[in-house]
């Protein structure tokens, strides 16, 4: 998530509630230690808070910073920086 943070990405969130999984798609804006909260932006100036415990899976997305170094660059293909590749064991 703080990956998500610091580059800019959106994060898929996957947020158990009331017994039903939830997808929750958007920018991580804020992580609050003390209340063990996620504000995650859904629309401009519209917020949700997500709890910690309630989390059950993060994934997040570099295809979108890819496109747009790519279309800043003006080139089709180039190899990615290293920090923008996704981590894999």
């Amino acid at each position: 998530m703080a990956y998500a943070m610091e580059y800019n990405l959106a994060a898929k969130l996957s947020v158990w509630d009331d017994g039903l999984k939830e997808v929750i798609t958007d920018k991580v804006h804020y992580i609050n230690p003390l209340t063990k909260q996620l504000r995650v932006e859904v629309k401009p100036g519209e917020f949700v808070l997500v709890a910690f415990n309630n989390i059950v899976g993060v994934a997040v997305s570099v295809e979108d910073k890819l496109e747009a170094l790519v279309k800043r660059r003006g080139c089709s293909r180039f190899p990615a920086p290293l920090f923008l590749l996704p981590y894999q064991r």
